[in-house]
């Protein structure tokens, strides 16, 4: 289950912190500054135990990288555990991209209409949306057929093996840190300069 639901603000920030105090090891986060957004926060649980975080980072406009650790599955039922894997993080990056993009766009669109804005801008805006809607450009298969090369990003100052795909539009890649596992997706020059951190639980309680 995916903890992100702002319907009541309050009772997501309690659950989020709940699962995030009971994480059991660090968290992977950017070692720079990403986008002109405060970084986004989501966690997973699976059988009521944390599973993963989440961090997005954003421009005024779209999402730029999704830096995501998830735990070992070391003392955790495997029937059921969701799917993990260069493929599964790019969909999901590609969905969150086109998630962002249009919702920016209409509330640009809906500020045009409150300030009485003929009605070519909101068919405009329509316009875009549905550009944005079609923007997934590969299937799961199709991004599992890319040839993957390795590589490494340094986490805390160490170089950390791992394997990187580059379909059209973002690059990702994956690290095996420790017992857990850390999956980025962004744009490629953002990957490119990619450097993380590890951060404990706490300091993610107020993003």
């Amino acid at each position: 289950m995916r903890l992100d639901d702002q319907d009541d603000p309050a009772a997501w920030r309690d659950m989020r912190a709940e699962v995030l105090a009971r994480f059991p090891g660090l968290i992977a986060i950017a070692e720079d500054p990403i986008g002109s957004s405060p970084r986004a926060v989501s966690v997973e649980q699976t059988d009521d135990e944390p599973w993963s975080v989440e961090v997005g980072y954003h421009s005024l406009t779209e999402h730029v990288l999704t830096v995501r650790t998830v735990r070992s599955s070391k003392h955790l039922d495997p029937r059921g555990l969701p799917v993990e894997d260069l493929p599964s993080a790019v969909i999901n990056f590609q969905l969150n991209q086109h998630g962002t993009r249009p919702q920016a766009m209409q509330l640009s669109a809906d500020a045009d209409a409150d300030a009485d804005a003929d009605a070519d801008a909101d068919a405009d805006a329509d316009v875009r949306l549905a550009a944005y809607a079609q923007g997934i450009r590969l299937s799961r298969a199709e991004v599992a057929r890319l040839p993957v090369v390795p590589m490494s990003v340094s986490i805390d100052g160490v170089e950390i093996a791992g394997s990187r795909i580059n379909p059209p539009g973002c690059s990702a890649i994956q690290l095996d840190w420790g017992e857990q596992t850390v999956f980025c997706v962004g744009e490629t020059e953002t990957v490119d300069a990619l450097r993380l951190r590890s951060a404990p639980p706490e300091e993610l309680l107020d993003t």
